[in-house]
C-alpha cells in the first residue's frame, strides 16, 4: 500500500486544525489567470483541492502515488480539463511540454541530491517561458521562534511515523533549483515564515 493512502481519509482534516487554511493560501498564491491557455502538470496535489482554482482555459496533468488521494481528487468539482496519473514522478513519461509545473509541499519528501533530479526532469518537462512553482516547509533551522521550531519537527515526525517517510528533515530547494537551472522570480512567506511560495523560471545564460 502507498504510505499515503493511510492518512488520505484524514489529510484535509488534519492540515485544517493545525495550519487553518494557509496552506492552501500559499498554494494558490502565485497560480495562473484562469482564463490563460495553459498546459499544467501538478505533482504531488493530494486531496485534489488545488484543482478548483483552474478554469476551462486549463489542461492539468495530475501525479500522484496515492490512489486514496486520487480517488479523491477525482471527486472535486473543477471547471478544468484533467488527466490522473497514478504514478511516482520519476516514472510519469510523456510527449507533453507543460506552461506550468507545480510542487504543493511535495518535495519536502526528498534530500538535496534527490530534488535536484526531479528539477532536473521539471526543467525538461518545461516550455521555454514556462513556470514552476515550489510551495513547501522552510527548513527547522531557519526558523526563529521556538514554537515553530517544535511544531514543523511535530509535523515531521507524525509524518515519518504514519507514512514511513524516508527524509527526516527538510532540504532548502534554492541550492538544488540553481543547480538545475532555474532562476528565482518571486516568493512569498505564509505561516509567520514557515511555509515559502516561490515561483521559478529557466535561467537565461
Amino acid at each position: 500500500m502507498n504510505r499515503y493512502n493511510f492518512i488520505a481519509p484524514a489529510y484535509d482534516f488534519l492540515k485544517r486544525i493545525v495550519f487553518g487554511n494557509s496552506l492552501e493560501k500559499a498554494s494558490h498564491h502565485h497560480l495562473p489567470n484562469p482564463t490563460d491557455h495553459l498546459n499544467i502538470l501538478i505533482v504531488g496535489g493530494g486531496t485534489g483541492k488545488i484543482l478548483e482554482q483552474f478554469g476551462p482555459a486549463h489542461t492539468v496533468h495530475y501525479v500522484d502515488t496515492s490512489s486514496v488521494m486520487i480517488d479523491k481528487a477525482k471527486k472535486r468539482k473543477v471547471r478544468c480539463t484533467v488527466y490522473f496519473h497514478h504514478c511516482e514522478f520519476d516514472s510519469f513519461e510523456t510527449d507533453e511540454s507543460f506552461d506550468l509545473i507545480c510542487f504543493p509541499f511535495f518535495l519536502d519528501q526528498f534530500n538535496d541530491g534527490q530534488i535536484a533530479i526531479i528539477l532536473s526532469k521539471s526543467y525538461n518537462l518545461l516550455s521555454p517561458t514556462g513556470s514552476v512553482i515550489i510551495t513547501d516547509f522552510v527548513p527547522v533551522y531557519q526558523l526563529t521562534n521556538w514554537w515553530q521550531k517544535l511544531l514543523l519537527k511535530t509535523v515531521i515526525v507524525f509524518f515519518t511515523i504514519t507514512t514511513k517517510h524516508p527524509v527526516s528533515k527538510i532540504f532548502n530547494i534554492v541550492d538544488p533549483a540553481k543547480r538545475s537551472n532555474f532562476q528565482l522570480v518571486k516568493k512569498k512567506s505564509f505561516v509567520n515564515g514557515m511555509v515559502i511560495a516561490s515561483l521559478w523560471k529557466k535561467a537565461e545564460h
